[in-house]
């Protein structure tokens, strides 16, 4: 992106009458569908979530070797249970077991199993003692990665990853993006704050895109720089609500990327604290800058534009809440969000010579194409992609090994 050029950022500040639900609302309505099925405490049969397919066993002494088909880029945990019950704990084995990387069937051996538990070695189906899971992971691999946004949504990168597993209720995973040990509130899992895009899975030249699920990531936010991300994944292990719920969080090993924005917005704040008036506040990588902020409403129609000039790369800013006609817009039942646009341009230039930049190696020119354009929805501000308008083009499969052909590892810029 060249620092001459036009940098639009669009940011969403929502009121505190905004309510976001939580995976406990999730939980809550699930459990009352599960009361309605007749499903809650007691069980006519093992409600245990199902492991990757084609796990095989075998009993060599007093050891139980498991074995299952895997691609190299996937990482496993194993768990093992005294009797096979719902009322038993689920005890992890291993943890961060990567794929065997040339075999295509990775292996574990659980030394003196049947000697640790009667009833592994009485019983005839060894299933019901075992469970191994695909750890959520991104698609590609994301190390070296610099992320820079798209072309027409400056500040944010889509990050596909895989859950591992075809379930769609409470035992799908909830996974968690968090960036240099902090959430970032982004969870998704079980249908809610679920995105899914159109994703190149192949190259530039050669692509194939296929839908997938993924997580969107505000990098705009943090300062430009190095920063770790991991996804963090917790797995509700039954289908139980009550006494006998089981839940087990794993997370995949971090990677290390770069971010860089134009402008960003550290100290940035989502809520209208009062009535009276909202403070935007940004910085620009470039300390000697124009500035012009837009606002528009959840329609769409300018309200209020706002010219100034920063020398030290500070951009501040308090509106009154009045549009150009004078107007209040302090009814947050009328006005819940707010849409600034902020363009910056070189002190020495007209803003007209400058004109927004495609980088060509980009992540979001790679994954999602640079005429890709993410659309906000007016209800809470809540970002609804083009993508998911789409929902029944070819979807990616659950988990990389039936992906083998795919290039996973992107350019980076």
């Amino acid at each position: 992106m060249s620092p001459d050029g036009l940098k639009r950022v669009s940011l969403v500040r929502t009121t505190l009458a905004t309510m976001i639900f939580s995976r406990t609302i999730i939980l809550i309505i699930s459990a009352v569908l599960f009361i309605a099925a007749g499903r809650m405490f007691v069980f006519a049969a093992d409600d245990s979530r199902p492991s990757v397919g084609g796990v095989k066993f075998t009993v060599e002494s007093n050891d139980v070797v498991l074995g299952w088909p895997s691609d190299p880029r996937e990482c496993f945990v194993l768990l093992w249970r005294s009797n096979a019950t719902y009322q038993s704990p689920w005890i992890v084995l291993t943890n961060q077991l990567r794929a065997a990387q040339r075999e295509g069937t990775t292996c574990f051996t659980d030394v003196d199993a049947l000697s640790r538990s009667p009833a592994v070695r009485r019983g005839t189906n060894l299933d019901g003692f075992y469970r191994v899971f695909v750890i959520p992971d991104f698609w590609f691999n994301m190390n070296g990665t610099t992320l820079c946004g798209g072309p027409k949504s400056v500040g944010e990168d889509f990050l596909p990853f895989y859950y591992g597993g075809t379930e769609t209720d409470i035992l799908q995973p909830w996974v968690a993006l968090y960036v240099d040990g902090a959430d970032q509130k982004t969870g998704s899992g079980q249908g809610f704050k679920t995105d899914s895009e159109r994703v190149n899975f192949g190259t530039m030249e050669k692509p194939r895109w296929l839908y997938t699920s993924g997580l969107w990531f505000r990098h705009d936010r943090l300062a430009n720089g190095p920063h770790a991300l991991q996804l963090i994944s917790q797995f509700q292990l039954n289908y139980s609500i009550g006494p006998y719920t089981q839940t087990l969080t794993v997370s995949n090993e971090p990677v290390q990327l770069l971010t860089t924005n134009q402008i960003t917005f550290t100290n940035w704040d989502d809520l209208i604290w009062n009535n009276t008036n909202c403070t935007f506040k940004a910085q620009s990588a470039e300390p000697r800058v124009n500035w012009r902020i837009k606002v528009y409403s959840a329609a769409g129609r300018l309200l209020i534009e706002k010219t100034g000039r920063t020398t030290d790369g500070d951009i501040r800013w308090t509106w009154d809440l009045r549009d150009q006609s004078g107007e209040l817009h302090d009814n947050s039942d009328v006005d819940h969000v707010f849409f600034p646009n902020i363009t910056v341009w070189p002190l020495n230039k007209p803003e007209d010579e400058g004109k927004d930049m495609v980088v060509d190696n980009a992540w979001w020119n790679q994954r999602l194409g640079r005429e890709f354009v993410r659309i906000y929805s007016p209800f809470n501000g809540r970002p609804v992609s083009t993508g998911q308008a789409a929902a029944t083009g070819q979807q990616a499969p659950v988990r990389p090994l039936d992906l083998s052909n795919v290039q996973a590892k992107p350019t980076s810029p």
